[in-house]
Formats: C-alpha cells, sequence, structure tokens
C-alpha cells in the first residue's frame, strides 16, 4: 500500500505551495489569504525512489468552532488520522505563534512521525527568527523556501527516511537520490511562468484575464500543467464523472453522500468548493473517479482571482471528464445559467446526466417530475435525451440512482455499433422516411458506419455533396438513441459525397510511388477534436467504400489522368 504524507499547519504558512513543489507541478490553488484551500487534495508522486501520495489540507485552527475554519479542523484531523507521516509546516517569518503550538499538540498526540517545515526561510536574514521553530518540540527541523525550492532535497530526504520500511541510508545510494531531488527541484523552479485563463465566451461562465505567476505576491498559482487527460481510444480503466452548476445547489453534498463519506467541505454559503477535486472511489465493483467542482457564475459575477481559476478548473475538469452530471435546484426555477453549463458541457462533447437535487423539501402536489421534465425540455431543448434523476443530497433520495444513471450513459457514450446491423437499419429508416430532396435530386444515403467511440461518431456516404437539412438530422439522431440507446451521449455525423466512377479509376491509374505518398499525407487518422480518435483503413483500399474523395485534397484526380496519360 502507497504511503501517506499529510502536510499540515495553520491558514497561510504556504502549505499548497510547498504541496506543489513536491508534487513537481502547480496543481493546488495558491494565493495570499488564508482559507483558499478548502478541501483535501491528494496526488501520487516519487520522491527519492519511493512512491508516496501527498495530501494537501486547509489551514488547520484546533480550537476554532465557527465558520469555514471549523469546517477545515474536521478535514485536516482526517488527515492526520490517515497518513504515515506527517510534514509540519510553519511560518520562519513570523516564528512560532499560539495556533502553531495547537496544532504541534495535535500532531504529538496523533503518535505519527512529524516533520517540521519551517517555510519561507529564502534568506540568512530570516534565520533567527526560524530557529526560534525548535520550541515547538520536532524533532526533525528542516528550513525550506517552497516558492524558490530551497531546501527541498533535505525535505524529501527526511520525509523518506520516516516512511514505513524505509531503512535508507547513504551506504544504499541516498546521495544519488539527493542528485535526483535536485534535478526535480530545479525542473519545479524552470516551470514558473503565467498562464492566461481563458473562459468560455460562448457559455458564459468564464473570462479572461488573470495570469497565473507563482513569483507576484498576492497573485494566484496554478494551472501551469495540465492534468492528464483519459486515454484516447482502448478501454476506459476508470470512468471520470464531473459534478457541475451553479453555486449552492448541492454539488458537495450530493458527492458526499454518493461517497458514503464527508470526503469534500460543505457549507450553506456559495463559493465553499475552490479547487476541482478527483476522487476514485469503487460502485458494484466498477472504477470511477469522481470530480466536484466550483460553483459557475456569471461571467460579469466572477471578479475575483480565486474564483477566476476556480471557474477555470471546473471548465477543465469537464473537458477531462467522460460524463458530467449537471446540478439543477429543484427549489429555483432553471436560470439562464443553467443553460449555459449545458451547452458548455454539450459544447465540450461529454455525456451527461441531470440530477434534480433538494427534492426532497419540494411538496409533490405542487411540482411533480412531470412537470419539471416539462419545464427542462423547454429550458434545455438540447439535453431532452439525457436520463434524468430526481434526488436529495442530504437525505440520501434516490442518490443510488444517480450512479444506475452514470453508469447507462457511459456504456451509451462508449457504444460500438457493427456496420452490418447499422447498415441494415438505416435502408430500413429511408424506406420508412425517405431523405429530402437536394438541389433537385433525391439524397441517398449508400453506406455508413461508426468511425469514433466517446462520443459516437459516424461516417455517411451520400449521393450528393451537401448534408441534409437540420430536420432530418435531428430526425435519423433521435430514432438512432431509440433502436441503440444512445441516451445521455451525444452523437455526430459526417457527410461525404461517394466519389464517381471516373475518379474511381483515375486513381487505380496513378503510379504506384504516388498513390504511396498520397497514402502518407492522408494516413487515415481523423481528427474528431475534444472526442476520441479512431484510426482508419487506408483510404485507398477498396474495402473502405466511398472515402477517394478524401484524397481530393492532395491532388487533382483528372489532372492527374491526363499527366498520366
Amino acid at each position: 500500500m502507497t504511503p501517506l504524507v499529510a502536510i499540515v499547519g495553520r491558514p497561510n504558512v504556504g502549505k499548497s505551495t510547498v504541496f506543489n513543489r513536491l508534487f513537481g507541478r502547480r496543481r493546488a490553488i495558491v494565493f495570499d489569504e488564508p482559507g483558499v484551500t478548502r478541501d483535501r487534495q491528494y496526488g501520487d508522486v516519487e520522491l527519492l525512489g519511493r512512491k508516496v501520495r501527498l495530501c494537501d489540507t486547509g489551514g488547520f485552527l484546533p480550537t476554532e468552532t465557527e465558520g469555514v475554519f471549523a469546517l477545515l479542523k474536521d478535514q485536516a484531523r482526517i488527515a492526520v488520522a490517515e497518513a504515515d507521516v506527517l510534514v509540519f509546516v510553519v511560518d520562519g517569518r513570523q516564528g512560532p505563534t499560539p495556533a502553531d503550538s495547537e496544532v504541534a499538540d495535535v500532531l504529538r498526540r496523533s503518535r505519527k512521525p512529524v516533520v517540521l517545515a519551517v517555510n519561507k526561510v529564502d534568506a540568512d536574514s530570516v534565520l533567527p527568527d526560524a530557529m526560534a521553530c525548535y520550541a515547538l518540540g520536532c524533532d526533525t527541523v528542516v528550513f525550506v523556501a517552497a516558492e524558490h525550492g530551497r531546501g527541498f532535497d533535505e525535505l524529501r530526504e527526511e520525509i523518506v527516511r520516516k516512511l514505513p520500511d524505509a531503512a535508507m541510508d547513504d551506504d544504499l545510494g541516498l546521495a544519488a537520490a539527493r542528485q535526483a531531488g535536485d534535478a526535480l527541484a530545479d525542473a519545479g523552479a524552470a516551470e514558473d511562468g503565467s498562464d492566461e485563463v481563458e473562459f468560455d465566451a460562448e457559455s458564459g461562465v468564464a473570462a479572461s484575464g488573470v495570469a497565473a505567476s507563482g513569483n507576484a505576491a498576492g497573485m494566484l498559482e496554478g494551472g501551469g500543467a495540465e492534468p492528464p487527460k483519459p486515454p484516447r481510444g482502448g478501454v476506459v480503466d476508470r470512468v471520470r464523472v464531473c459534478v457541475v452548476g451553479r453555486p449552492n445547489v448541492g454539488k458537495s453534498t450530493l458527492v458526499n453522500k454518493v461517497l458514503g463519506a464527508p470526503r469534500v467541505v460543505t457549507a450553506d454559503q456559495p463559493g465553499t468548493t475552490r479547487d476541482a477535486i478527483d476522487i476514485d472511489f469503487d460502485v458494484d465493483g466498477r472504477p470511477y473517479t469522481l470530480v466536484d467542482t466550483a460553483g459557475l457564475r456569471r461571467k460579469r459575477s466572477v471578479d475575483t482571482p480565486v474564483e477566476r481559476y476556480s471557474v477555470s478548473q471546473a471548465v477543465r475538469a469537464i473537458e477531462r471528464c467522460h460524463i458530467a452530471v449537471l446540478v439543477l435546484d429543484a427549489t429555483q426555477d432553471i436560470a439562464d445559467q443553467d443553460a449555459k453549463i449545458a451547452r458548455l458541457v454539450e459544447d465540450r462533447r461529454r455525456a451527461c446526466v441531470v440530477a434534480v437535487t433538494k427534492w426532497d423539501v419540494v411538496d409533490g402536489e405542487v411540482k411533480k417530475p412531470t412537470n419539471f421534465d416539462r419545464g427542462l425540455d423547454e429550458a434545455l431543448p438540447f439535453l431532452v435525451h439525457t436520463h434524468r434523476v430526481y434526488l436529495s443530497g442530504r437525505t440520501g433520495q434516490r442518490v443510488h440512482k444517480l450512479m444506475e444513471a452514470v453508469q447507462k450513459t457511459f456504456e451509451a457514450f462508449d457504444r460500438r455499433i457493427s456496420t452490418s446491423a447499422f447498415n441494415r437499419w438505416l435502408q430500413a429508416i429511408q424506406l420508412e422516411h425517405p431523405p429530402p430532396m437536394m438541389r433537385g435530386k433525391r439524397m441517398r444515403i449508400y453506406y455508413a458506419a461508426q468511425i469514433a467511440m466517446r462520443p459516437p461518431v459516424f461516417a455517411l456516404v451520400t449521393n450528393v455533396s451537401d448534408a441534409p437539412p437540420p430536420a432530418y438530422e435531428r430526425f435519423l439522431i433521435g430514432r438512432m438513441r431509440e433502436n441503440w440507446d444512445l441516451l445521455g451521449t451525444p452523437v455526430r455525423l459526417h457527410w461525404k459525397k461517394k466519389p464517381n466512377r471516373r475518379s474511381t479509376q483515375a486513381l487505380e491509374r496513378l503510379p504506384a510511388a504516388l498513390r504511396a505518398g498520397m497514402a502518407a499525407v492522408g494516413d487515415g487518422t481523423l481528427a474528431l477534436g475534444d472526442g476520441d480518435l479512431q484510426d482508419l483503413p487506408d483510404p485507398t483500399a477498396p474495402a473502405w467504400p466511398g472515402t477517394e474523395d478524401w484524397l481530393d485534397e492532395v491532388v487533382d484526380l483528372d489532372a492527374a489522368k491526363d499527366t498520366d496519360d
């Protein structure tokens, strides 16, 4: 089992900066303001050859009983209880404070190995105040400057020494491992720069104009490196589910109820969640990653750097997930911002499940699910095809149905339809409802095949160069959803005109060297934007009918025929 290293301390001493430095990239929000970090943030990393799991925590004030710090206290105690090694971070510029002494007492009673990291010691003039931190009674003290990476080789070394069954000494290669730690620190320091956060203009939940820099005091640090995206193609090992919605609609309460534990901080006031928190868990043996995100407000309401970055993380979480759970408040009417968030999910081509929370406080005689469905269809017509669950995150009513809907939606999102069955169905649909007239002649669909998954993408070969009217395309997609159970997932159709016989014969008459060069230019890989990538057969192969016209962009087939003659 991977050992856990928890980073704890009172507010605003640089815990998240230490976490980012050990992690190797900016992941946690850093801002010169107490209480920015709210939830426990986890990340796997390798320290001097040992794999460990880091845990960042919010400000720990053991005696606090009111406000947000009382909630953070419970999260910090959970981290202390489950950790194997504790990194106690204090501010070396201020020296030990009464709050530091209270935290030290709690850590001492836990009987866990403790490494005291005296942070912000970036100059010799700070050492007198920093030396006073020995009064906290910790055996192992390391002076560091997390912003500049100073002292982190020694910090990694002391953490590894205190790990369970980690009897490493210099004879076993700790000196060589220290060099690896220095290289990691240099790489982290070289990462410093600015990352401009752009908010989606069409969705209305994003705005531009925040440069994330780790140097300027009071500016936001975060988002330097993109989190790993799910693998394109192949088998998905873990389904990523992102919970999104407006502030204070019950997202975090719902996440805690699904997990069956108080994993994230919840409060009545909006804006409690800051980071996008990834949480791994299993349901009936199926692995999932649940991502709790910050509430998305209107563009004009986002006015602080912390909230801008929180919204940016939420948008990136949508892009990284397979399924987005759109949380709506049953006690409020559907707002324009709900529609903008739903459109954001649709534009990112992610599958969607609608969760209507706070259903326990709604009078069933006044607002029945059928009536709410009618309002949803009118306000969010592009989500008519989604699964909807009416539940309560507070009481747990119908929460189990949410994961059932998520599993069904992912099966549709990941569905592969055989080409023969799809073409038989397509021919029957054309007999039942013929395609429209296009430029004076009846449109005919000769052949179709699924060319990608997550989301499903289909290529249809026709006798016309233009796509059919949107009404007929919506008709086809709707019947596909009914026949193949594609509820909750976006479906995309690509229309291609079948090349005429003359172009096909001209292609066959081209010299072999020219055809090989053309195949190298069009290597058979179709880019599908935010969706997955599927490798297609060679476009020149006769076994893939209707695709020779892709090569028209490379060479004029009729001109090539005249040259060959």
